[in-house]
């Protein structure tokens, strides 16, 4: 996700939270693999 989306994007960890409206926290957690993607997590987008 990080290569796919972030980086082709040039978005940082906490723009893209933000744009999704999660906490930095939480999306960094899901790049790095300590949580799974939820179905709300999934469906979200700007």
């Amino acid at each position: 996700m990080r290569d796919e989306i972030l980086d082709e994007l040039h978005l940082m960890v906490g723009d893209a939270a933000e744009a999704l409206g999660v906490r930095r926290a939480t999306l960094s957690d899901l790049l790095k693999g300590n949580q799974a993607l939820s179905p709300e997590m999934a469906l979200r987008r700007d």
